[in-house]
């Protein structure tokens, strides 16, 4: 198992991360002791209490450290994308493989709980009625200096490590139609 999605990528409806650590504590309180197998979605079958126990302890802690650290940076003046950036997971939970980001991810569930309670707008007025993205697009390209020049310092960019601008940069090459 991963950490499980709170906003599927394919674009479901945004789970509430509280209403669902409430009803993994249920769930411990009510079968914890003497649950001897879990059978879930995104992970292999679990056997034996403690091992059913643990899972269900560090899935909990997992969505309710997400949940907290999400809301106490959005209270601090944080957007989703600084949110995203800034919040890490504890050793003590980063060592448990069950919850790692394979599926779902620390940084994806963060930016589900601002848009939970903020959506979609990040209060920067650029963003409110950006241009659609061919439009954004060739003006990037035409402010970069043309295609080539937006190819050759994409090559840059990915020959010094800084990947994500160049997928960002690439991207914008890309859509704009060369």
């Amino acid at each position: 198992m991963s950490a499980h999605n709170f906003l599927t990528l394919r674009g479901a409806k945004a789970r509430d991360p509280m209403k669902w650590t409430t009803c993994i504590q249920q769930t411990i309180r009510r079968y914890g002791s003497r649950v001897q197998t879990m059978i879930g979605q995104h992970h292999w079958p679990k056997f034996g209490n403690e091992n059913v126990e643990e899972h269900l302890t560090m899935t909990r802690d997992y969505i309710k450290f997400t949940y907290d650290q999400s809301v106490r940076l959005l209270n601090l003046g944080f957007g989703m994308e600084e949110i995203s950036e800034t919040i890490e997971m504890p050793k003590s939970m980063d060592s448990y493989f069950n919850i790692r980001g394979h599926y779902g991810h620390l940084k994806h569930n963060s930016k589900e709980v601002y848009q939970f309670y903020v959506g979609w707008w990040d209060g920067n007025p650029a963003g409110f009625q950006r241009l659609p993205p061919v439009e954004r697009a060739q003006q990037f390209v035409a402010d970069m200096g043309g295609i080539e020049a937006v190819i050759e310092r994409g090559q840059w960019h990915h020959d010094n490590g800084i990947y994500r601008w160049f997928a960002e940069s690439m991207t914008g090459g890309q859509i704009s139609g060369g």
